[in-house]
């Protein structure tokens, strides 16, 4: 792997881990705003943290079997499609398809800075090569 690649997936790695860290911060008090009751935040969050481990595996089972450059540059766009869908919708299930692409909840990749979630294995796997 070329230094320049090495450059631009760990700078794409603090990005996502910068805006993932605001989010962690923010997004419970905007599900509130827009008029979320407990529970249905509580049911958010809880799909992130199922869906991050669950397409993590199915994620690093198929960027390994086909290409990892491919699989990372999708998963690294997940992050922006939720935060879309976040911001431009009300429709429970539309935030639930959110929270799962995002990584949102307590156990989801937001947790330690959003390195993780699904991007983190194919990235490590990556520089590892």
């Amino acid at each position: 792997m070329e230094k320049l690649d090495v450059y631009l997936l760990m700078v794409s790695r603090i990005l996502r881990s910068l805006v993932a860290g605001f989010l962690a911060v923010v997004i419970g008090l905007y599900f509130l705003k827009i008029g979320l009751t407990d529970v249905e935040i509580g049911v958010l969050f809880g799909i992130g943290a199922f869906a991050t481990p669950l397409l993590s595996l199915i994620f690093s089972i198929y960027a390994d079997r086909y290409s990892k450059k491919m699989f990372l540059l999708m998963t690294l766009a997940f992050l922006p499609i939720s935060i879309i869908i976040l911001l431009t919708t009300r429709n429970f299930a539309l935030l639930a398809l959110s929270s799962a692409l995002g990584g949102f909840g307590i156990a989801g990749g937001l947790v330690g800075g959003g390195v993780g979630a699904i991007v983190a294995p194919i990235q490590t796997a990556i520089l590892a090569e």
